[in-house]
């Protein structure tokens, strides 16, 4: 099930959360009572190392005050006791110093082992766990069966201890509140996370249910007023993934009655695209019938999903799709980067396949969108375009989405976009980089381009790739072979103007398109590392040499250059032209 529909269905348990502020209160108290009990039960009870344990373990000695400590029963009582036990604890340290009471002065030479006995019947943090315990048990009560809160009530009223059995109805309490708390965190953090690929939603709701008759402790009218909120909401849910459930069968009969439809022609597909796979159906099954069969294999595989890459899977999916929209005959149909993520066979199999053959989308209104410049080559130089199909590139400048025609002229092979803007009336360093281009995509590394190569890294003197000094016959003979294409060419004047940061940031900002911004920017800034990494990247490994395709567009008439590329190396000039 898509995350984005899971996400739907929990809103409403999201919403009781947020709306229920006696859902917040009890869930914020019932774990101060947990952590009482300690972290977990023993096999016999709760923790005796848990507050609540350490405090009733002699018995409620608020509630049942000793005979020999009666006659502080005001103060005990008090809304003040557990600080008055501790200010007594403290002061009861100073009683062998002088015969005298440590808080008033007065002699008490006959009284101080009674006023020791508080402290040796009343530990300090022990009776204030004592006075929270029963606090909260008190606020707590109606959560409580009503035979449940008379145990407990009974329990902390003890005057001798906790017993056996008293401890196995703690624990008892202790496991049915923590598995309501564990219920509604997870309630809570709900999320299509929380659905994995191998659980049924129908059975993952069931399993949130809050089953108060399976935790007794806790069935009372006040707890089922608070939960039953989060209960109807699963049901809710429950009844809205049923009704989902019976439009995807539904939905699932169509596609079987579509894939057996044009079985014939996916297998067809899938063959000439490469994929080792076929499509057969199952007669004996009447919810799934369809089924992969590899061709290396005699048998059906089971879960298809599991053995099909991405790219096949995309390879259906596309397919389904198709199918289902010459079905349904839409007014438009959008593809969202539909084929990136194939190989370049594969890319041109699903093309003819959208969009050639017979039974394809060729007749209907589609909008293609792409990174991808294979179609565009495809639908120029190998599929025939009809006056109904149109191509145009669309790009973001200063703010603004814009978009120019693409038409079969437009569709250069790389040597022709060299060619085409060497021959501008443009400066010679312009024409040096597309003429370097050229004899780099045609592996042509002679004086010529060793030549230029020194020109882009703006050194007086020519050397070879390994730093030695060219000879002056290369020399001559790399100066010959650029002037038969840059009438004019000069070595020395071209190293004048790449070496001056003045000239060639005004021949930066008189570039009439970003690709050549670029290349002058890479220029000038050849040996300096750069604080933006992606930068220095994109324009070394992305623009120094784009081979991808032998047929491309030609940079000065589209924008080609990401603009987020162009504001970083404006920036880069701005800042260069104040030093």
């Amino acid at each position: 099930m898509q995350p984005n529909k899971i996400e739907d269905f929990v809103k409403g348990i999201k919403a009781e959360f947020e709306q229920n502020e006696e859902l917040k209160t009890v869930t914020s108290d019932l774990r101060k009572l947990s952590e009482t009990f300690g972290k977990k039960p023993t096999k016999r009870g709760i923790s005796k190392a848990s507050k609540f344990f350490k405090s009733l373990s002699e018995g409620n000695k608020l509630n049942n005050i000793p005979d020999d400590v009666s006659q502080y029963t005001s103060f005990i009582t008090s809304e003040s006791n557990t600080q008055w036990i501790t200010w007594q604890a403290k002061g009861n340290d100073f009683l062998d110093i002088d015969e005298c009471c440590p808080f008033c002065a007065t002699e008490i030479i006959d009284k101080k082992e009674d006023v020791k006995k508080i402290a040796s019947t009343y530990e300090p943090k022990l009776f204030e766990h004592l006075v929270g315990i029963l606090d909260t048990i008190e606020v707590l009560g109606d959560y409580f069966s009503e035979q449940s809160r008379q145990q407990i009530i009974s329990i902390v009223q003890n005057k001798t201890g906790i017993s056996k059995e008293e401890e196995l109805t703690l624990k008892q309490v202790k496991e049915q509140i923590d598995l309501l708390l564990d219920k509604l965190a997870d309630l809570n953090s709900l999320n299509y996370m929380s659905f994995t690929d191998n659980i049924k939603v129908i059975d993952k709701i069931s399993e949130l249910e809050i089953n108060l008759e399976l935790i007794p402790h806790l069935k009372s009218d006040k707890t089922l007023g608070v939960t039953s909120g989060i209960n109807q909401a699963l049901k809710d849910i429950k009844q809205e993934v049923m009704n989902l459930q019976i439009n995807v069968g539904k939905q699932r009969s169509y596609i079987n009655k579509l894939m057996n439809r044009y079985k014939t022609e996916i297998n067809q597909f899938l063959e000439k695209a490469g994929y080792r796979y076929q499509v057969f159906f199952d007669s004996e099954n009447e919810n799934f019938p369809m089924k992969l069969k590899h061709k290396d294999l005699e048998i059906g595989i089971p879960e298809g999903r599991q053995h099909l890459s991405y790219g096949e899977k995309n390879a259906f999916a596309m397919l389904l799709f198709m199918y289902q929209c010459l079905s349904q005959k839409p007014d438009l149909i959008v593809l969202d980067d539909p084929i990136s993520s194939f190989d370049k066979n594969k890319k041109y199999a699903i093309m003819r396949k959208l969009f050639v053959e017979s039974n394809s989308l060729k007749n209907a209104t589609v909008l293609m969108l792409t990174h991808d410049f294979d179609p565009i080559i495809d639908f120029f130089k190998i599929i025939p375009l009809d006056d109904k199909n149109k191509a145009h590139h669309i790009y973001s400048k200063e703010g603004h989405l814009k978009e120019l025609s693409i038409e079969k002229s437009d569709v250069l092979t790389f040597i022709e976009v060299c060619d085409k803007n060497i021959q501008r009336d443009v400066s010679p360093i312009i024409k040096l980089i597309y003429l370097r281009r050229k004899l780099d995509a045609i592996n042509d590394k002679t004086s010529a381009y060793h030549l230029i190569s020194n020109i882009a890294h703006r050194r007086n003197e020519p050397l070879y790739k390994d730093l030695s000094p060219m000879s002056a016959e290369d020399v001559q003979e790399g100066i010959k072979r650029i002037s038969s294409i840059i009438i004019d060419f000069d070595y020395q004047a071209c190293v004048n103007i790449v070496t001056s940061d003045e000239l060639m940031i005004e021949l930066y900002e008189l570039a009439t398109n970003d690709y050549e911004k670029l290349q002058i920017f890479r220029i000038l800034t050849d040996g300096v590392n750069l604080d933006n990494n992606y930068l220095q990247k994109y324009i070394n490994e992305v623009f120094h040499i784009e081979n991808d395709n032998i047929s491309q567009l030609d940079p000065n008439k589209y924008h080609l250059v990401p603009e987020f590329v162009n504001e970083e190396c404006n920036k880069y000039i701005e800042a260069l032209k104040t030093r």
